[in-house]
C-alpha cells in the first residue's frame, strides 16, 4: 500500500498560532525559499476559520475555506494578485439558501466582487453544494457580473497541474 512506503520515516511536525481577529494581520507561519504559506483569520459563524495562501516558484494559489462575507475584506488582502483563488461555494445568492448558511458562507455575487477586487488571475469555486451544482449557470452569471477572469467549478479527484489551463 502507499502509505507503508515512508512508514517509519521521521517526520517533524511544528505547529504556529493563527490569527482568529478579523483585525490582527495575516501571517506568514512557512518560509522555506521558494515556498512561503500565509494565513489570515476568516469567519464561519461562531466559529474562527483561516484562509491560506501558497506561493512558490512565482504562482501563487489562496483558499478561502468556509468563511461567511464579514472576512472579505482580510481574504482580498491576502489574494491580492495570486494565480488561482479556490473560493467555497456553498450557497446561492440570497434568498434563494436558508437565511442561516448566510452566516457561514459568501453568496456568488460577493465572491465574484471578492475576486474582481483582489485583481486574482483564476477562480476555482469548490465545496460546491447540491443546489449550488444544479444552479451552476446562474452561480456563473452572478460571479461574472463583477469578476470577468476565468471561473471553473471543482469536483472530486481534479487535479490542477497548471493554473492557466483553468477556464
Amino acid at each position: 500500500m502507499e502509505y507503508q512506503k515512508t512508514f517509519g520515516a521521521d517526520e517533524e511536525i511544528r505547529g504556529a498560532d493563527l490569527p482568529i481577529d478579523l483585525k490582527l494581520p495575516a501571517k506568514r507561519i512557512l518560509d522555506a525559499g521558494e515556498l512561503r504559506v500565509t494565513a489570515v483569520a476568516t469567519h464561519h459563524g461562531d466559529c474562527p476559520s483561516v484562509a491560506y495562501r501558497v506561493d512558490s516558484n512565482n504562482e501563487s494559489i489562496v483558499f478561502s475555506g468556509d468563511m461567511d462575507a464579514s472576512a472579505l475584506p482580510n481574504l482580498i488582502g491576502l489574494a491580492k494578485g495570486c494565480s488561482l483563488l479556490v473560493f467555497h461555494c456553498a450557497v446561492l445568492d440570497p434568498p434563494n439558501s436558508p437565511t442561516l448558511l448566510y452566516s457561514l458562507h459568501t453568496a456568488p455575487k460577493h465572491i465574484g466582487e471578492a475576486a474582481r477586487d483582489a485583481g486574482v488571475k483564476r477562480l476555482l469555486l469548490s465545496h460546491i453544494a447540491p443546489d449550488v451544482e444544479a444552479a451552476s449557470r446562474s452561480v456563473l452569471q452572478s460571479i461574472q457580473a463583477s469578476y470577468k477572469g476565468p471561473v471553473g467549478f471543482a469536483h472530486d479527484k481534479l487535479r490542477v497541474r497548471d493554473v492557466s489551463a483553468l477556464r
